[in-house]
């Protein structure tokens, strides 16, 4: 019985669902490619993993995991050649493992022939994550993609969603917004950006993480039982997956969004750039805004890349820092053309005001 399995691990009371899952799976596979027995597997694995097959046993359980990169690699190894599991598989199982940013990278670059071989298309597939909330959201992993500039636009067809339409990008404060403004956001996104996206089904575009005003918006979508896309554009470092222990410097994806893009990297700051590429790819010609609420450094990114794609930006007034300074910039006529030429404010409280100024620059 599970309940009464010892584990080699202190952590006894910890369990690890979503990489159990993937690791008995795995098994199974290997076992019905190789047609050896469950117990000879486990004990040659343990021989080949330099582990004992109790530990073996505990992956497979979830009372632990591996940890240690002869372990990660060797299971990706046999899962993608021998049971010719593909990227659905490869990359949950990283993630659910909390396999280092270079580890991962170091197996992805050996098993990469192999991948395409198995997925038999040139790019990494998308899958579903499952929430605590029971919300489930498309994702696809586009790091092999995002060499490309802009990345391409089947990383859209792989999450089934159209493309060449308007869309949305919202930027802003993070960890920097206490409860009280996060609050008084997420009531603001829900009178005007998501009515606005869910009568047209615009889809808008922010950082993906349980933080600051991609919270907020996650928060406004679920409230008004929206079906807009909701999609999160992530750094594969700087988060971490539902039911996945929180690493220090990584934040939880948001709940109630509909679809993630993960990206190889670790910095927010890439991302600010991607994140516009992304969205900019997905317009492709058809209008688009930028929406800025608070922010600090890695939003100012995020308010250069839009300028800088045309995408005129939209500070929301009241909200603090980077939003009021620059819906202060586009009042007093500063001398910078570019802002004051794709700069827009709105206060937080002028709802019909921001329906005036989105309905008018994205053409409804």
């Amino acid at each position: 019985m599970m309940g009464r399995m010892k584990s080699p691990s202190p952590l006894r009371h910890i369990r690890y669902p979503h990489s159990s899952q993937l690791i008995q799976h795995a098994f199974n596979l290997i076992a019905a490619y190789t047609g050896q027995t469950k117990a000879a597997l486990r004990a040659h694995y343990a021989e080949v993993a330099q582990v004992s097959p109790d530990t073996i046993r505990a992956w497979q359980g979830g009372t632990a995991r591996p940890h240690r990169p002869n372990e990660i690699q060797r299971l990706s190894r046999d899962a993608v050649q021998t049971a010719r599991l593909g990227p659905d598989w490869l990359w949950p199982f990283l993630w659910a493992v909390d396999a280092p940013y270079a580890l991962r990278e170091e197996i992805l670059d050996e098993l990469r022939p192999k991948l395409l071989e198995v997925s038999g298309a040139e790019r990494l597939g998308a899958y579903a994550l499952t929430f605590a909330n029971g919300n489930r959201a498309r994702v696809v992993e586009a790091g092999e993609l995002a060499g490309a500039c802009p990345i391409p636009a089947c990383v859209f067809s792989m999450l089934s969603l159209q493309h060449n339409r308007p869309a949305i990008v919202s930027v802003g404060g993070a960890d920097g917004l206490d409860e009280r403004k996060l609050s008084r956001l997420s009531h603001f996104f829900e009178r005007t950006v998501a009515p606005l996206c869910q009568a047209h089904q615009i889809p808008v575009f922010d950082g993906g993480t349980d933080t600051g005003v991609m919270r907020a918006m996650g928060q406004a979508r679920r409230r008004v039982h929206a079906t807009f896309p909701l999609i999160g554009v992530v750094p594969t470092g700087c988060a971490c997956l539902p039911e996945e222990e929180r690493p220090a410097g990584r934040a939880p994806l948001e709940p109630n969004h509909s679809h993630f893009i993960f990206l190889s990297g670790n910095s927010w700051e890439s991302q600010a750039l991607w994140l516009s590429r992304i969205a900019t790819t997905y317009s492709a010609g058809a209008p688009a805004l930028t929406v800025l609420a608070d922010g600090g450094g890695i939003a100012a990114y995020d308010v250069v890349h839009s300028l800088f794609a045309g995408r005129p930006v939209v500070a929301v007034a009241g909200t603090g820092r980077l939003a009021d300074q620059f819906a202060e910039a586009v009042r007093s006529g500063s001398t910078d053309a570019r802002p004051c030429t794709l700069g827009y404010s709105i206060h937080i409280d002028d709802a019909l005001g921001f329906a005036d100024i989105a309905q008018n620059i994205l053409r409804l």
